[in-house]
């Protein structure tokens, strides 16, 4: 699907979406709902989160702290999508994400990231959505969000493939639906 949608991450209505989500069944539906709201594939988005962060097997709760990439500091990979430091609080990288008219120039902070479970899925979306808007498709996107380019390579076909196999896991893709 290259027709994404490019919206904002922070709408005002996070802390209400986020007392919705109480449980794996209701994040799950949170995690649907972002996805469309993207125009993302919803079982392609939780199969990525859950390569991300083990986000359905682990339980949200815990995807949401998960860190990944420790060797890179304070840019190092966090959450449910595995967001990096550099796109929070106005980060090197926000300009390149939450930081553009298409995003309402929005500087998402890392408190608003941390706190957030709907935060967290929507910077997760807005990512990819923007990636497949500049890359023109979704294994594209994909392999730039795993290494930082669109090029085909061993690290970005592992990655694609773990996607893939979680979305073939049927219980996985039936928490919440």
């Amino acid at each position: 699907n290259t027709h994404v949608n490019l919206k904002p991450v922070i709408r005002g209505d996070e802390a209400k979406l986020d007392a919705q989500v109480h449980d794996q069944a209701s994040f799950g539906r949170l995690a649907d709902q972002v996805a469309k709201e993207y125009g993302l594939d919803p079982n392609q988005f939780r199969a990525q989160l859950q390569a991300e962060s083990a986000a359905f097997s682990n339980g949200y709760k815990q995807a949401m702290g998960h860190k990944g990439d420790l060797d890179r500091g304070a840019n190092a990979s966090v959450g449910l999508g595995q967001i990096s430091g550099n796109f929070l609080n106005g980060g090197s990288w926000a300009n390149a994400l939450t930081n553009t008219p298409q995003f309402g120039n929005q500087n998402v902070s890392s408190q608003q990231y941390m706190n957030s479970v709907t935060t967290q899925l929507r910077m997760a979306a807005a990512s990819d959505a923007l990636r497949i808007h500049r890359v023109g498709s979704l294994d594209g996107a994909l392999r730039q969000y795993v290494s930082g380019h669109s090029n085909a390579d061993s690290q970005n076909q592992i990655y694609i493939d773990n996607i893939n196999k979680y979305m073939q896991d049927e219980e996985m893709m039936n928490i919440g639906r």
